[in-house]
C-alpha cells in the first residue's frame, strides 16, 4: 500500500478557508476513520434499506433481473415467487430500478417512456401483500418518514422542482419550497441530488450543486428556512468530491462524501451524522461496485480491475479473467469473504438468517443476452449455495 503525505501550501489552505465562508454553523467532520468493529460473522444490525433487494420478515424481496418484477425469496428453502409484475401497458418500456422499505411500506422507483421522453413513477405498496396504494408521477428524490412523504416533483421540465410534503394516508399535500431557493442565479447545470427527513430536528438534508461539487443544506419545516451546512471544499481540496445523503433504518440516514481520488479512484465515505458533527464510520467504499451497509460495518462486492487488494492483471494475458470479491469492511480492516467471476454483482445483508444474498451477471454470455445467477452465501458456514438463474434479451 501506497503512503501519501499531503503537504498543504498557503493557496490549498486558503481553498479550505473560503469553502467555510457564509456558513454560520458548519457541520465538524471526523479525519479519522474510527476503529473497526465486528466482523463478517458479527456485522450488527442492516443499515440499508434500499437497492436491488432487501429483507422483509425474513425474505429477501428483490427486484427480477430483468427488472418487471418483484420477487419474494425464501432464504431456507431457495424459494421464488412472483410478487408483483410490472405492467407494459400502463409502464411501456418500464424497469424496476431499486426498491425501499419502510413503515410497512415497500416504494419501488420505476424508469419507463411516456411518449418520446423517459419519465419516472414510484409506487408504493404494502410490504405483506403487495398490492399497489399510491403512485406519484414525475418523481425527482424523496424521502420517507412513517406516514409522511418529502418529494420532488416538476409540473414542468423547464421549471423548477417543487417540493412537496405527503401525508400518505390522506393524499394531502403542502408545498415547502422549490429549488430556485436553491439555485437563485438559475444555472442549468445544477441539481439536487438526495435529500433525508430528519426526524430528531424536523428539518431536511438536501444535497445539491453541479456534476462533480455538491453542497449539503438544511431546510428547517418549523420555521420555512434554508441554510447552507457544509462544502466538500472544508474537508479536501485536492480532489473532486460531492455530498450524498443514503436512507437507512427507521427512517434514519447516513451521509456520504464521494470522491475522485489519485490512486484509489472513485469511492464514498460515510458519516454517521447527527446534525453538528460527522463521525467517519467507513472509508474509501468502492462506488463501482455495490455496497450494503451494517451497524459495524460494511459488505462490498468490488471489481478486480479497480481493487488494489487483489494481484495485478495484464488485460491481454491468456489468463486475464474478471472477477468481483466480496469483503466485509469495518475501520481499516478487510476481510475478504470469497470472488465470483463476474464484473457486475448485486448484493443484500440478509440478517434474519445469517446470509449475504448475491446477484452475478453471467460474463460468457454475449449482447443483447444477459445471464444472471443469484446465490445464497451463509456467514457462518461459509457455503455458497446456487438458488436461481435468469435469462432475458434486454429490448425485450
Amino acid at each position: 500500500m501506497f503512503t501519501v503525505a499531503e503537504a498543504k501550501n498557503e493557496y490549498y489552505q486558503s481553498l479550505e478557508e473560503a469553502a467555510m465562508q457564509g456558513i454560520d454553523q458548519p457541520v465538524a467532520f471526523d479525519n479519522e476513520v474510527r476503529e473497526a468493529r465486528g466482523s463478517s460473522k458479527d456485522p450488527g444490525a442492516s443499515l440499508t434499506h434500499f437497492g436491488t433487494a432487501l429483507e422483509i420478515q425474513g425474505n429477501a424481496v428483490m427486484i427480477s433481473a430483468n427488472g418487471k418484477q418483484i420477487q419474494q425469496l425464501n432464504p431456507e428453502t431457495g424459494l421464488i415467487e412472483e410478487c408483483y409484475v410490472l405492467s407494459r401497458s400502463r409502464y411501456p418500456e418500464g424497469r424496476i430500478v431499486k426498491i425501499q422499505n419502510n413503515g410497512g411500506r415497500l416504494f419501488a422507483d420505476i424508469s419507463w417512456r411516456k411518449a418520446d421522453r423517459l419519465t419516472s413513477t414510484t409506487l408504493i405498496l404494502d410490504s405483506a401483500t403487495f398490492e399497489v396504494t399510491a403512485e406519484f408521477n414525475d418523481v425527482g428524490n424523496y424521502t420517507v418518514n412513517q406516514d409522511q412523504m418529502i418529494v420532488a416533483q416538476r409540473s414542468d421540465w423547464s421549471a423548477p422542482e417543487e417540493y412537496w410534503l405527503i401525508h400518505l394516508a390522506t393524499q394531502n399535500k403542502v408545498k415547502l419550497f422549490d429549488s430556485a431557493s436553491l439555485n437563485p442565479e438559475g444555472n442549468y447545470n445544477f441539481y439536487v441530488s438526495s435529500l433525508a427527513y430528519d426526524e430528531t430536528k424536523n428539518c431536511l438534508w438536501l444535497t445539491a450543486g453541479y456534476a462533480n461539487e455538491s453542497y449539503l443544506y438544511q431546510y428547517s419545516l418549523d420555521d420555512q428556512t434554508l441554510r447552507l451546512r457544509a462544502r466538500p471544499d472544508q474537508l479536501n481540496t485536492w480532489n473532486e468530491q460531492s455530498f450524498m445523503l443514503f436512507p437507512t433504518a427507521d427512517s434514519q440516514f447516513v451521509l456520504g462524501l464521494w470522491q475522485a481520488e489519485d490512486m484509489v479512484g472513485d469511492n464514498f465515505d460515510i458519516y454517521e451524522f447527527d446534525g453538528n458533527h460527522a463521525e467517519l464510520i467507513a472509508k474509501d467504499l468502492p462506488s463501482w461496485g455495490d455496497i450494503h451497509l451494517t451497524e459495524n460495518g460494511a459488505f462490498t462486492a468490488e471489481y478486480s480491475q479497480w481493487d488494489w487488494n487483489q494481484p495485478y492483471q495484464d488485460i491481454n494475458s491468456a489468463s486475464y479473467r474478471e472477477y468481483s470479491t466480496i469483503y466485509y469492511r469495518s475501520g481499516e480492516q478487510k476481510e475478504e469473504l470469497l470472488q465470483l467471476d463476474s464484473s457486475s454483482v448485486q448484493m443484500a445483508y440478509l440478517p434474519a438468517s445469517r446470509k449475504l444474498w448475491l446477484r452475478a451477471r453471467e460474463e460468457s454470455v454475449e449482447y443483447p443476452q444477459e445471464l444472471w445467477i443469484t446465490y445464497l452465501f451463509d456467514l457462518d458456514s461459509g457455503e455458497l449455495r446456487k438458488v436461481n438463474e435468469e435469462s432475458f434479451n434486454i429490448y425485450e
